[in-house]
């Protein structure tokens, strides 16, 4: 990250998290999450566990109508390093569903997670 001040002093930094890291997505994963899991998991920064984003990334604008009313409609599409997210969204590296109504309080993907990283730790 480049910062340039008004007096013309660039400030770099890079300041990367160098420790073993995973994500956790699901289908409520929408819009900038979606292109930050994109990046996480082409870049290999460490494994994505949960399940296929929303894919729901095109930008928009809200339209107030007069029956009180809102229509969200879509002004533009993204793309995130030449691939089109819009309807496709971003499948996980290691597919772990999350039935909520069956979970008695757990979370499987969360726990899906910390085992890859733990895997990674141990050298596996």
């Amino acid at each position: 990250l480049v910062t340039q001040m008004r007096d013309g002093r660039r400030i770099v930094l890079d300041q990367q998290w160098r420790k073993p890291v995973a994500l956790v997505i699901n289908e409520r994963s929408r819009s900038g999450k979606e292109a930050f899991a994109h990046g996480f998991k082409n870049l290999g920064i460490g494994p994505v566990v949960g399940c296929r984003t929303a894919g729901a990334v095109v930008s928009g604008s809200l339209r107030f109508l007069p029956d009180s009313t809102v229509l969200y409609l879509a002004v533009g599409d993204v793309e995130v390093d030449g691939a089109r997210l819009e309807g496709v969204g971003v499948e996980p590296t290691r597919v772990v569903e999350r039935p909520i109504p069956f979970s008695q309080g757990r979370d499987p993907q969360l726990e899906a997670a910390l085992g890859e990283l733990g895997d990674v730790l141990s050298g596996k």
